[in-house]
């Protein structure tokens, strides 16, 4: 890390928020517990359904059709579908994904990689504008991905966004600067 110049609140703020979504979310369970029995795993597709910018409903704009009911289907891994029972806005569920993840290793691994590279981006950025260019970062690559045709999810997008902007900051040129971003980890699904 290099030497900073200000204490990264909004960073260590981002942190926090993410780690608290995460205790909140069925995937906390999941994680700890290890595998899943096929009631929990349809318990955090419903929760993601509902939550998630999914590529589908962020290019028409509308919810899906028939979204994940938490219940497990008749057969081996399946669960039951049916119309969603709540109104979901695409665009706001984008914000929702830049603080959702898979489990534990998926959100350290990113706290880790926003602490290391945030830091340097909020010290240079300043509070607001940095906050404003990570949640930017965040629309930018989940409704990109979404209009690509990917099948990714946008949940990470931030972060990568953020190794971006601390590449620019820091005027590097090294070769992981310039070299396309991995795909974020899963998080959002296409409907079958």
């Amino acid at each position: 890390m290099n030497p900073l110049r200000r204490t990264p609140w909004v960073t260590y703020g981002l942190v926090a928020a993410n780690v608290a979504v995460l205790l909140l979310t069925p995937a906390s369970r999941a994680s700890v517990t290890g595998p899943s029995a096929q009631a929990q795993l349809c318990s955090q597709q419903a929760f993601y359904d509902h939550y998630a910018a999914i590529p589908r409903e962020l290019t028409t704009g509308h919810q899906l059709a028939q979204v994940a009911t938490g219940q497990p289907g008749p057969s081996q891994d399946t669960c039951y579908v049916s119309r969603p029972a709540y109104r979901k806005e695409p665009a706001l569920s984008v914000l929702f994904s830049m603080f959702l993840h898979a489990g534990w290793l998926h959100l350290l691994g990113n706290m880790l990689f926003l602490v290391v590279f945030g830091n340097n981006i909020e010290d240079r950025f300043r509070k607001l504008p940095y906050l404003l260019f990570y949640l930017l970062c965040g629309y930018v690559a989940a409704y990109g991905f979404a209009f690509a045709g990917r099948w990714s999810r946008s949940c990470s997008s931030s972060r990568c966004a953020s190794r971006r902007g601390w590449c620019w900051a820091a005027g590097s040129s090294f070769s992981g600067c310039t070299r396309p971003a991995t795909p974020p980890a899963a998080r959002v699904r296409w409907p079958t």
